[in-house]
């Protein structure tokens, strides 16, 4: 571990699993004499794979496919599912650098993945949230920048919270996330998260405090 995130959240990374098979091909070049520009070529065939993170349901993929050369990830393309609704996760046709996101989550498993801090009531995070939220956007990666942007649709989710907040499934909501990932600064982390008129929220996390 060796990532200032890695190692902040070492312990609920080592909750994570993975299983099922995949299919390597695995292609290495180097000119004779040139011993520092070797040329790698990998393309992984995933199929019924599932990525559990401790207790909550696995991530399924049921097909997918990665291609990484010397220069990291460069192809991504995996269909499965993922807290209780279906997962695409693809490489934009039109730009490698940026890796396009859908899904329909269940909110009340959504909740209880992120609620990592022990002094909430479980049996209260649980009936926070109920119903589906739909997620549409992007990561894009340059160079050691990541930035995901997500469109968040939360029409058929309901809200069980004291007014402003409470909202009943069917009823119009739409909200955005924007997480920025700099590992050459500090901060290094900076979100914005926004719920309609009702929640507008920014943070920062540094390498001293998250």
């Amino acid at each position: 571990v060796t990532t200032p995130i890695a190692h902040k959240w070492e312990t609920e990374f080592n909750k994570m699993g993975f299983a099922g098979n995949l299919n390597l091909d695995l292609q290495l070049s180097q000119q004779f004499g040139d011993k520092e520009n070797t040329k790698l070529n990998a393309q992984v065939a995933l199929a019924k794979n599932q990525i559990r993170w401790g207790n909550n349901p696995p991530a399924i993929i049921s097909k997918g496919s990665l291609v990484v050369n010397e220069n990291g990830l460069r192809k991504v393309d995996i269909n499965g599912s993922f807290m209780g609704g279906p997962l695409l996760v693809k490489t934009n046709p039109n730009d490698e650098n940026q890796t396009d996101i859908r899904a329909d989550m269940d909110s009340t498993l959504l909740a209880e993945l992120l609620a990592v801090n022990g002094d909430i009531n479980p049996e209260f995070n649980q009936k926070i949230l109920s119903g589906k939220i739909g997620l549409q956007g992007s990561l894009l990666t340059k160079r050691n920048e990541n930035s995901l942007n997500l469109n968040l649709d939360l029409k058929s989710t309901a809200i069980n919270l004291p007014k402003p907040f409470l909202k009943n499934a069917g009823e119009p909501l739409l909200g955005s996330l924007k997480l920025n990932v700099l590992s050459s600064s500090n901060p290094f982390i900076d979100w914005q998260l926004k719920i309609g008129n009702m929640l507008q929220t920014t943070g920062q996390a540094s390498e001293d405090k998250i």
